[in-house]
């Protein structure tokens, strides 16, 4: 496996998401969760120079309902964090969302957020647990079902 220097910048992971979610379809948009989780699978399999290993090299799912502009949303965030080696740290995130009207079967599940660390001593193989979050409930919802928009974004926390 690839070891991909990129400190300073970052800019290299969330273009690599970018890419692997193009290479499935030109318009990401077009692209049901269950694909989309395919690309991040190999973006999370993806080495890059972080700092600090364990804590420096996570993978995250987020499920959140939310409004935006008067309209319930839902939207699965699936998301990779690397630490920053500055005198004073911090951590960068890659953020795919995808974003979806809020359809009444979601109505009374709870927000969710869990991380998987890279070399942090897990329980579960990445595959493994990438592979459980597609048990959850919104899954069951939203796995077939087009997103409003997919979202790839580099954010510094």
């Amino acid at each position: 496996m690839n070891v991909v220097p990129d400190q300073p910048p970052f800019g290299i992971a969330s273009e690599t998401l970018r890419r692997l979610l193009a290479a499935r379809a030109a318009d990401p948009c077009t692209l049901r969760a269950d694909a989309v989780l395919r690309a991040f699978r190999s973006f999370a399999a993806t080495r890059f120079e972080s700092p600090h290993p364990p804590v420096s090299d996570a993978v995250g799912y987020r499920f959140v309902r939310k409004a935006r502009r008067g309209r319930e949303l839902a939207v699965i965030v699936l998301a990779r964090r690397f630490g920053l080696r500055k005198p004073r740290g911090g951590e960068v995130e890659v953020r795919c969302e995808l974003i979806y009207p809020a359809w009444s079967e979601l109505a009374g599940l709870p927000d969710h957020e869990e991380w998987w660390y890279r070399g942090g001593g897990e329980p579960l193989e990445l595959d493994e647990w990438l592979d459980r979050l597609t048990t959850r409930m919104e899954w069951a919802v939203l796995r077939w079902r087009q997103p409003a928009s997919v979202d790839v974004d580099l954010v510094e926390l």
